[in-house]
């Protein structure tokens, strides 16, 4: 069996790198050491203590992290990815991260000879339990066409968007969408309770008119 290794086992990661145990050799790492072992005694995960020791061996790396902020500082010291990262691995981001910060990091992998792709997810916890994810892929075709099958152990739909930096974009612009959607629903709600509005009642008219 193919080895991958798992970094960030947090909401969505710790679902992702579930579904990743089924077809993979897996070897994960968190920041909390407590967590990566409570998901391998699960999942029959190995786990490692450092960067380093979790990428050793893999054919395929994945990490899932708040920031590429954070992704960047796993890179460097004897510690670090590039220390145990092997030429021709895949290197699949699915950090909410920023453009910027993919370019950074593929420019540092290409010098390892690691192809790489930003991979943001979208769809939730719920849509991370159930497999069902949407992917924006960010990667040159080749790459995405390495990832793909990966990415479908995990994702419903997966979509290349352009190069390195689309996927991370496109994320960025949802998550933009999500919060103006959210911002305006309560500015809306707020008028409506100051007018004397029943706001119970004025989404049951809402949604009933929308259906």
């Amino acid at each position: 069996m193919e080895r991958a290794a798992f970094l960030g086992l947090g909401a969505i990661g710790r679902p992702i790198a579930a579904h990743l145990g089924k077809h993979y050799d897996l070897t994960v790492w968190n920041r909390t050491g407590g967590r990566a072992a409570e998901f391998a005694a699960r999942h029959g995960a190995r786990t490692a203590t450092t960067p380093r020791q979790a990428v050793s061996a893999a054919a395929v790396v994945l990490t899932c992290l708040p920031t590429s902020q954070e992704v960047e500082a796993l890179l460097d010291g004897p510690e670090g990815l590039l220390a145990g990262l092997q030429a021709g691995a895949l290197f699949l981001d699915c950090t909410s991260g920023d453009p910027e910060g993919a370019l950074r990091i593929a420019r540092r992998l290409s010098g390892a000879a690691v192809a790489f792709a930003d991979c943001p997810v979208s769809g939730g916890t719920n849509g991370a339990e159930a497999g069902a994810l949407t992917i924006m892929v960010g990667s040159d075709r080749a790459t995405f066409e390495r990832a793909r099958p990966v990415l479908a152990h995990f994702g419903k739909l997966i979509e290349h968007l352009g190069p390195v930096g689309a996927g991370s974009a496109l994320k960025a612009i949802n998550n933009a969408l999500l919060a103006t959607n959210i911002l305006t629903f309560g500015e809306g709600f707020a008028g409506l309770a100051k007018a004397g509005v029943p706001v119970r009642k004025a989404l049951e008219v809402l949604n009933a008119s929308s259906g």
